[in-house]
């Protein structure tokens, strides 16, 4: 039988299974859960305090999510490249 060879590469595909988190993808993770522990604190402080308290929340709402989703960009461009640059052995 007659073996066909192929162009096809399959080192990435192995190592997808062990991919590891980078120290800096684990301190944006970090970043990340500081700031949704930061949002949850005022966000029981002041509607705790204030009947109205969600709706006086609105603006620091907005930013939080603004804030939340420049972070996850962020992340997402970090992990991206430690993917590619590690040939998918971290992230």
């Amino acid at each position: 039988m007659e073996t066909i060879k192929t162009n096809i590469c399959k080192e990435c595909v192995t190592n997808v299974p062990n991919v590891t988190l980078s120290k800096a993808t684990q301190e944006l993770l970090f970043c990340m859960a500081q700031l949704s522990d930061i949002y949850t604190s005022v966000y029981n402080i002041i509607t705790g305090l204030y009947v109205a308290g969600e709706d006086m929340l609105s603006n620091f709402k907005d930013r939080h999510y603004e804030l939340d989703g420049e972070l996850r960009n962020l992340l997402d461009d970090v992990m991206h490249m430690n993917l590619l640059e590690s040939e998918f052995k971290e992230m």
